[in-house]
């Protein structure tokens, strides 16, 4: 018995067809995070600070609660005021300026990173949030 090509049996699947399965939400986020850790993890003290980043370190190092933002005595208005502020207290936690700098930074990336992730699989489907 021949089967017709427009027929097609309950058993056979179209080629077509692309099946999705829902992955746990922690792996979705560990993965990432991970990734940031072990790429980021040896660069983030391994170079000198550019231009902008030591202005940034200044502003952290001299910071005083309830004054401007100062970089050598001289009052700095175009620098972000919470990012020198949580410098500050990464410092003051021991970690060193540069490792504190880039932690945030880093950090930061990372958690946008899985943010868009995160929107992207939501809004369309699970291959657009891993791209």
């Amino acid at each position: 018995m021949s089967v017709s090509a427009n027929s097609r049996r309950d058993d056979q699947l179209p080629e077509a067809l692309l099946i999705e399965n829902r992955t746990n939400q922690f792996q979705s986020i560990v993965w990432p995070l991970a990734f940031f850790i072990l790429f980021f993890a040896f660069w983030i003290g391994g170079r000198e600070l550019f231009r902008q980043e030591g202005l940034y370190a200044c502003c952290a190092r001299e910071f005083i609660p309830g004054t401007p933002l100062t970089a050598h005595g001289i009052v700095q208005k175009d620098v972000p005021p919470l990012y020198p502020v949580l410098v500050h207290l990464l410092n003051k936690t021991g970690i060193s300026m540069e490792c504190a700098l880039r932690l945030l930074s880093i950090t930061m990336l990372g958690a946008w990173s899985i943010l868009a992730a995160a929107v992207a699989a939501r809004r369309r489907n699970l291959r657009a949030g891993v791209v």
